[in-house]
């Protein structure tokens, strides 16, 4: 799996369509891994986020800290960011801690939207999030 998050992270960097970031502990641990996906630069800069923490590592606030630099390094105008517009996340309604990481960050709920995602051969309904460059809140 390691081997294969770590193509997917050469493969988005040269495609430029890709951003995938992992945070380590001073200990050398891998703490998450905090990723942009789809990154478009056409009528409007956007990107698909997703992240994640290791168990061991939850409620230290070191998701929400993550989620706000990956938006951060976003919404920054290039050569040192990404200069996007939005970015997109589509949460399950029943998993409360991204819920939680996504608020704190500065996304919004959209209520209504609902994005599609296929887990193991079925597709899951996602409630849509969104930060906006306008809008968020560091």
């Amino acid at each position: 799996m390691f081997e294969r998050q770590l193509e997917l992270a050469r493969a988005g960097e040269a495609s430029g369509h890709a951003r995938r970031r992992i945070a380590e502990s001073p200990d050398g641990r891998i703490v998450g891994g905090f990723n942009l996906n789809a990154i478009v630069r056409g009528l409007e800069f956007e990107a698909d986020a997703n992240w994640w923490i290791g168990a061991q590592f939850t409620g230290l606030g070191l998701a929400t800290r993550g989620v706000r630099a990956l938006i951060r390094h976003a919404f920054d105008d290039l050569p040192a960011g990404l200069g996007l517009h939005r970015i997109h996340a589509g949460i399950a309604r029943e998993n409360l801690a991204s819920r939680r990481v996504a608020d704190k960050a500065g996304f919004t709920q959209r209520p209504g939207l609902r994005s599609y995602l296929n887990v193991n051969g079925e597709w899951q309904a996602l409630d849509a999030w969104t930060a906006d460059i306008s809008t968020w809140r560091a």
